[in-house]
C-alpha cells in the first residue's frame, strides 16, 4: 500500500472519535426529540403533530407516525367516544380525498388502509367491542349538513375544512366497514344513513348531496359478525398478529405499573434519580471518544515535535 496513503490515514484517524460521539449524539438528541413530543400526550391528550402547529412537516415521516400515536398506556385509558373524537381529527384526514382510482373518481380503501397501518387510535377502535358504535355516533353528531356546507367562510379556515373531510371519511366508513358490522351497527349505520340524506337533499347543492355518499343499498348484515372481532379489513393475518403482540404486551406492562409497589426500588440505571441504561451507553461513547480524541491530539504534537 502507498506510504503517503497510509500517512494520510495515521493523520486523520484522530478524527473517527469524534464521528463516533457526533453519531451518538445525533441519535440521542433524535429519540430525546421523538420522546418528549410523544409525552405530550399526557399533557394534552391530543396530537403533538397537526396541520399549522409548530411541529409541522419538521418531522419524517416515520417519526410523525410515531409521535402522533398515544402512549399505550394513555391509549388503553382513553375511552371509545374519545378515541372516536381524535379519529375525526386525524391530521391524516388531509390524504382522505388524494387516492383516484381507473374511473378517476375517489377511492378511499387505500386510505383507510394506510389508517390501519400507522393510526393505533383507529385500529384500537376496530379491535374494541363498542369501538365501531363510537365511530358511527361521532360521525351522527357532527353537526355538519347542507347549509354549513354551502357556507364558504366554514371551509375557508383549516378547521373547517377537517370538518368537511370527517364527514366524508364518516359516510365512506359506513361503505367500506359495513361488512364487518354486528347487527345493531348495521341498524344504526342505516338510520344515520337515512339522517344525512335528508339533510343533504339533492336541491341543496352541495357537493354531498349526489345521493353516492349516503346509499342505504350496500348497507346490509353479514350474519356471524360478533363485536369481539377484530375488524380491520386492510392488514394481513401476519400483521394483525404483529400488532396484537405489540398491543398485549403492551397492556401487560400497563398493568404492571399500575400494581401498588411494596418497597420503593431504584430506577434501572442506578441511583435515584439516575440515568437509564440508554443515558449510561451515550456516556460511556462520549468518554471513550473524548479520550481518544485527546491522545490522538497528544500523538500528533508530540510527532510535529519531533518527539519519539
Amino acid at each position: 500500500m502507498d506510504h503517503r496513503f497510509l500517512r494520510i490515514i495515521k493523520a486523520n484517524i484522530c478524527l473517527l472519535p469524534g464521528i463516533i460521539l457526533l453519531a451518538a449524539c445525533v441519535l440521542h438528541v433524535k429519540a430525546s426529540d421523538v420522546e418528549g413530543l410523544k409525552n405530550i400526550w399526557y399533557e394534552t391528550r391530543y396530537y403533538p403533530i397537526y396541520q399549522d402547529g409548530p411541529e409541522w412537516q419538521k418531522h419524517s415521516m416515520e417519526d410523525t407516525f410515531e409521535i402522533n400515536n398515544p402512549p399505550y398506556d394513555l391509549l388503553f385509558s382513553m375511552s371509545s367516544d374519545e378515541l372516536a373524537d381524535l379519529l375525526f381529527e386525524s391530521p391524516y384526514l388531509t390524504q382522505l380525498l388524494t387516492y383516484y382510482g381507473e374511473d378517476g373518481c375517489n377511492e378511499y380503501t387505500t386510505f383507510f388502509a394506510f389508517m390501519e397501518h400507522h393510526s393505533e387510535i383507529f385500529y384500537e377502535l376496530l379491535r374494541r367491542e363498542d369501538g365501531i358504535t363510537a365511530i358511527l355516533d361521532r360521525y351522527r353528531s357532527s353537526g355538519v349538513d347542507a347549509s354549513w356546507l354551502n357556507n364558504t367562510a366554514n371551509t375557508d379556515t383549516t378547521k373547517g375544512m377537517y370538518r368537511w373531510w370527517a364527514e366524508i371519511f364518516g359516510s365512506q366508513f359506513m361503505h367500506e366497514y359495513s361488512d364487518v358490522f354486528t347487527e345493531e351497527e348495521t341498524d344504526l349505520a342505516r338510520l344515520i344513513l337515512s339522517e344525512k340524506n335528508s339533510i343533504y337533499d339533492a336541491s341543496s347543492g352541495s357537493p354531498l348531496s349526489d345521493g353516492s355518499y349516503f346509499d342505504v343499498s350496500d348497507i346490509e348484515y353479514r350474519t356471524g359478525n360478533t363485536a369481539g372481532m377484530i375488524r380491520a379489513k386492510f392488514l394481513s393475518e401476519d400483521e394483525i398478529s404483529e400488532k396484537e403482540k405489540t398491543f398485549i404486551e403492551a397492556a401487560a406492562v400497563t398493568e404492571t405499573e399500575e400494581e401498588p409497589e411494596e418497597t420503593v426500588s431504584e430506577p434501572a440505571g442506578g441511583e435515584a434519580g439516575g440515568p437509564g441504561d440508554g443515558h449510561i451507553i451515550i456516556y460511556v461513547i462520549t468518554g471513550a471518544s473524548v479520550l481518544a480524541g485527546f491522545a490522538c491530539i497528544a500523538i500528533y504534537i508530540r510527532r510535529r515535535k519531533g518527539i519519539k
